[in-house]
């Protein structure tokens, strides 16, 4: 079973859109998925509720990973994904421990991308991979403003999907729908979370094979 949690300490970069759409689309391969909420707004349980799809995609919540994990791979789940709540630093390491990959989504703006700094140096120390996601691009702009950020975090060493998901309408619907991004009515939507979950896939695994080494202090 691998584990990845989503996660980062500012709020309102997409954190929980992000982890619907690529648990939707993990689930369209034939995967098991499993979810878990962290959030205080169970936003991700809300959207689960309003899924017309209710085969699949397992919904815990709580305020712990830890506690859920081990009935999902008693239960024979391919992957868990973990909506981590913003903001809350000790519940972000609690996240971080038990992931094998930590997915950072990002705007692409200078303070955005300064404040979720503390996600980046969380997972860091905890020696885990990590892969930072660049989200709410506005479509207009998406190979300036994505090339632009790129480079910034390129210079600061950091791991960054190739594939930049986009500030689309659809992606709201998709939400309100309790869809994911596959499911969107946009092949544009869906096209950019089927790449990114290509990618997102591929890192985990990658890390998931990888040694456990030991932890270090923030």
């Amino acid at each position: 079973m691998i584990v990845i949690a989503v996660a980062n300490t500012k709020g309102g970069v997409g954190k929980t859109t992000l982890c619907a759409s690529l648990a939707v689309a993990a689930e369209a391969e034939g995967a098991r998925v499993g979810l878990i909420d962290l959030d205080p707004q169970r936003s991700l349980e809300r959207w689960r509720r309003r899924r017309l799809n209710q085969v699949g995609l397992t919904l815990a919540f709580g305020a712990h990973a830890q506690e859920h994990l081990e009935d999902f791979k008693t239960g024979g789940f391919d992957y868990v994904l973990i909506d981590a709540p913003p903001a809350f630093i000790p519940q972000l390491r609690d996240c971080v421990e038990v992931a094998d990959l930590v997915v950072i989504p990002l705007r692409p703006s200078m303070l955005d991308l300064m404040a979720s700094s503390q996600a980046v140096s969380v997972a860091r120390a905890g020696n885990k991979s990590f892969l930072c996601v660049l989200n709410g691009v506005d479509h207009r702009e998406r190979k300036n403003a994505g090339r632009a950020s790129k480079e910034m975090l390129f210079a600061y060493d950091l791991p960054i999907a190739d594939t930049v998901l986009t500030h689309r309408k659809p992606y709201v619907t998709a939400m309100a729908a309790g869809q994911g991004g596959s499911e969107a009515r946009d092949d544009n939507v869906a096209e950019e979370v089927t790449a990114l979950w290509a990618e997102v896939k591929a890192a985990a695994n990658e890390a998931a094979e990888k040694p456990v080494e030991a932890a270090t202090d923030v």
